[in-house]
């Protein structure tokens, strides 16, 4: 008899575990992204980054300039090259954009030939980059730089596509950067002939590769940094893995070192990279179900849907007389349980405790000057309003990033948001609050669990 208990329980537990692991795989998802485009990180567009041009003497270069080891009055290191077929007369440059290739002579950089450089600001002129590292431009193509837009440089053949983007610097464009950076050229150049800042190359490195994840209705662009540019983009934690609500704005405080099976997150959710093909194509595993651990949510980039949202308190907006008052509320203090509770009318208008549970709280930190408020704004407006029966099952309240206090109590009396507590988002809130948009919006239960961040509003129940 007992045996046969043992048994059946046996058989009980191995039916509840393939059960358990069929509702796991059901629910799991994974997903392929293939990291074609280049992109240049916000890092990149706000850097200031010349790739100086120096005139070739004959078919001679010299080494890079390394600001980091270069000294007055050191000797160079000079190589013979082999100048493209076809050039016109004149005279010609070269320069060197940082590359770690591995390849000798110039293992950290790639060479870089220019057609008459006095030409950049006036007509299309003829670039080369030495992609194999041979020192022989006969054997490479070339692309037309036109000075009316940048032009994108190829510095290598194989699949990785690394590039860089190339401009030049208007005449009184960033004037005293273009002035000094002569200076600090002239120091070091030795007997190098610089064609000058203005006559040289404003570079920015694209190597940032994305794709698109599609997780139902959200679309996430995931990318990641070849931070050594070299090329690769699997290079364990030195690479970077940047996550982004569209492709202008891949900023390293949303990005995480490359790992195997590293944990990511985004307005959220939760999901797993599971590894970098050959190919440059992330494979990403997304389990809507997963509950991650307390490291992992101490760790996330994201507040995750479940957690209890942090406990911290704001300025209000409001006015008192003719001054701004500096009162701090604690977010929980406008929890709709504590409120109703508490109220003289809470009995009337709400009889049972479902009618509490059903009230949520909408979290809204806003920046008039952000395009996308622009959008969401009127939408907004609707749910930081009483409907016509005075009764909501929702509160707002609305945190401004940046503005003035006379500004924001303006700007709730203009649109009439009686449903709306007005306060305000300083740098410290916004790192606890783990902000990844602007705006960004945070769904709370009655217990202040989020719920989804980002919600789609003309889908808010009030």
């Amino acid at each position: 008899m007992i045996r046969g208990i043992w048994a059946y329980l046996l058989i009980f537990t191995i039916v509840n575990c393939a059960n358990a692991q069929i509702r796991k795989a059901n629910s799991v998802q994974n997903f392929k992204i293939q990291l074609s485009k280049n992109i240049a990180d916000v890092e990149q567009q706000q850097l200031l980054q010349v790739l100086p041009l120096f005139m070739i003497k004959g078919d001679s270069i010299h080494q890079p300039i390394d600001f980091s080891a270069d000294k007055p009055g050191m000797k160079l290191q000079q190589v013979k090259i082999v100048v493209p077929n076809g050039l016109s007369n004149g005279i010609h440059a070269y320069g060197f954009s940082y590359n770690q290739h591995g390849i000798p002579p110039f293992p950290n950089h790639t060479l870089i030939f220019v057609e008459r450089p006095s030409g950049l600001q006036t007509q299309p002129t003829r670039v080369w980059a030495d992609v194999n590292h041979d020192l022989d431009f006969s054997n490479d193509t070339f692309v037309v730089f036109k000075h009316s837009k940048p032009t994108v440089l190829p510095l290598s053949s194989n699949k990785s596509k690394y590039s860089i983007e190339i401009s030049t610097f208007r005449n009184n464009e960033f004037a005293s950067f273009q002035s000094m950076y002569k200076s600090a050229i002239d120091l070091i150049r030795g007997d190098r002939v610089y064609f000058g800042t203005q006559f040289s190359f404003r570079e920015k490195r694209l190597n940032t590769a994305y794709g698109v994840l599609n997780i139902g209705d959200d679309t996430i662009y995931i990318g990641v940094k070849d931070v050594n540019s070299n090329g690769s983009y699997k290079d364990a934690d030195l690479d970077r893995v940047v996550l982004s609500p569209s492709i202008q704005r891949f900023e390293l405080d949303n990005s995480k070192p490359l790992t195997n099976n590293l944990r990511l997150n985004w307005l959220g959710k939760s999901f797993k990279l599971i590894t970098v093909s050959a190919e440059n194509e992330l494979i990403i595993e997304y389990d809507p179900k997963y509950r991650p651990t307390r490291k992992e949510i101490k760790l996330s980039k994201s507040l995750l849907v479940g957690q209890k949202f942090p406990r911290l308190k704001f300025c209000l907006a409001i006015k008192k007389k003719s001054t701004f008052t500096k009162t701090r509320k604690c977010i929980y203090s406008y929890k709709p349980d504590r409120i109703l509770f508490n109220s003289k009318h809470a009995k009337r208008v709400w009889p049972d405790r479902k009618k509490f549970d059903s009230i949520q709280t909408l979290i809204v930190v806003w920046n008039a000057y952000d395009k996308q408020w622009d959008l969401d704004s009127s939408l907004v407006h609707q749910l930081a309003r009483l409907p016509k029966n005075k009764i909501s099952n929702l509160q707002v309240i609305m945190l401004n990033f940046g503005g003035s206090g006379k500004y924001v109590h303006r700007y709730n009396q203009r649109y009439e948001l009686n449903n709306a507590i007005q306060g305000f988002c300083s740098a410290d809130l916004a790192r606890k609050f783990k902000i990844q948009t602007m705006p960004q919006y945070f769904l709370l239960d009655s217990r202040f669990n989020v719920l989804e961040i980002n919600p789609k509003l003309n889908q808010i129940q009030r």
